[in-house]
């Protein structure tokens, strides 16, 4: 159970990818689908992007090769 509550913690602080190794080792990838934790990370790091574009804090190349990569 200690596993679980440790992939429980990752999920929230957003350090999905993390969680899917915890889970896969494991061996609680029914209860962690690795999937649904990826596409929460990219979710996530959609989001954040975009909320640091939209403030400005970054340079021409960057906003290129983020949206490129995202997109």
């Amino acid at each position: 159970m200690i596993y679980a509550d440790i992939i429980d913690e990752l999920i929230k602080n957003g350090k999905e990818i993390e969680a899917v190794y915890f889970a896969s080792e494991s061996g609680l990838t029914e209860r962690f689908p690795p999937i649904d934790l990826l596409k929460s990370y990219h979710r996530n790091y959609k989001k954040n992007v975009s909320t640091a574009l939209k403030k400005g804090n970054n340079n021409r190349a960057t906003t290129v090769c983020i949206t490129t990569f995202l997109f």
